[in-house]
């Protein structure tokens, strides 16, 4: 079709470039004719031979007009017959592809979400100090002596959480968090107030360290990359962070609304465990219900030496009320006092003490629960 297009410009260009030529030669002719038959009559005979010239030229340009219209509806005609054997063939080409596909493929783009933490009736998580110290990487349906010492307290487990594979990105991040969490406080408190007011916010860093700038932004990097922060621009010039949480996920308001801080408890319990070299099986979130009907749902359980650890893990105030509960719940489950916690996030060191004193469980912050738990379970090892 390409050699048929050139013949036909070719074609065209022959046609208007010989009647150029030829009639500028006829003028010229006719004109020296008239001069030479008629010598006498001067311009005139000119006159004559060039309108002679170009009446020529007229029946020229007629006929160069039939000559183009003719090649232009034969090569029309010889396009057309090319074209429709190019759609008769890709007409048939597509008729053996709709034959070799027997139904059409739908394609789906999978989106970046954070799932859920759903709860299960079964399966619920051990762990062994020959393994990792990762000990929610590994998983077991071996609790049968947990579930067994919970039974003879007249205690049903009716469900724990799955470990799923999002839980190894929420459980680093609070790791992060909470071993910085002196630096990363304030910050972690602007994104908690922009998750209420569904507003981006500014963190200035202007006024902070090197190491307060570092951890600030490569933090927010962290959420960023994981989705938890829907965007995130650190303006190295003003020192500025600009970013805004991510709206609508509950998973992710929960986690940074303080379900962080019971992931970092349970990470540094379980490290501290496997660097013991203690065997222990152990719950997260399980949902229990006592023998008189009443259900609760606890933080963190681990089965130590038979011996039961109880962990409740809080970020914000605890009232009176809520202490009285945790009492109460402690001496149904029959865990000696030295092995029932409370964590509080911001608890004072005065305040642990006296509460401590006061009330019928053990109360430390961040700073202390780890101290106390290796006290606990070295007095399991050695009893």
């Amino acid at each position: 079709m390409a050699l048929q297009s050139l013949n036909f410009r070719n074609s065209i260009t022959k046609l208007s470039f010989t009647p150029g030529l030829l009639a500028g030669a006829i003028t010229l002719c006719c004109g020296v004719t008239a001069s030479l038959l008629l010598p006498a009559s001067g311009i005139r005979a000119a006159l004559v031979g060039s309108t002679v010239g170009a009446a020529g030229v007229t029946i020229l340009r007629k006929r160069q007009e039939q000559d183009v219209k003719q090649i232009v509806e034969t090569h029309l005609e010889s396009y057309l017959g090319v074209i429709n054997g190019e759609v008769i063939t890709l007409k048939n080409q597509f008729q053996q592809l709709q034959g070799q596909v027997k139904a059409p493929a739908q394609i789906q783009i999978a989106q970046p979400q954070i799932k859920p933490q759903p709860v299960i009736k079964a399966k619920i998580s051990s762990q062994s100090s020959s393994q990792s110290s990762h000990a929610d990487n590994t998983q077991s349906t071996n609790v049968a002596d947990l579930i067994a010492w919970l039974n003879t307290r007249n205690v049903k487990v009716e469900s724990a959480h799955e470990f799923l594979p999002i839980d190894d990105i929420f459980d680093n991040l609070a790791v992060i968090l909470g071993e910085n969490y002196t630096i990363l406080e304030p910050l972690h408190y602007q994104i908690i107030k922009s998750l209420q007011t569904g507003r981006k916010f500014s963190f200035n860093l202007a006024n902070s360290s090197q190491k307060s700038v570092s951890l600030c932004t490569q933090f927010c990097q962290n959420l960023h990359n994981q989705s938890l922060l829907d965007s995130y621009y650190y303006d190295k010039k003003q020192k500025v962070i600009h970013a805004a949480p991510q709206i609508g996920k509950a998973e992710i308001t929960q986690f940074l609304n303080g379900g962080w801080f019971e992931r970092f408890v349970y990470k540094k319990v379980a490290k501290l465990l496997a660097a013991q070299g203690l065997q222990y099986q152990y719950l997260r979130n399980p949902q229990i219900v006592f023998q008189n009907g009443d259900k609760f749902e606890l933080d963190l359980l681990f089965l130590v030496n038979n011996e039961l650890i109880w962990i409740e893990c809080k970020s914000g105030q605890q009232s009176s009320s809520a202490l009285k509960s945790y009492c109460e719940r402690r001496r149904k489950l029959a865990v000696p006092k030295e092995k029932a916690f409370l964590v509080g996030l911001k608890l004072s060191d005065v305040q642990i003490a006296s509460w401590t004193e006061l009330w019928d469980i053990t109360v430390t912050n961040s700073n202390d629960f780890l101290k106390r738990i290796r006290s606990a379970v070295r007095c399991s090892t050695d009893s």
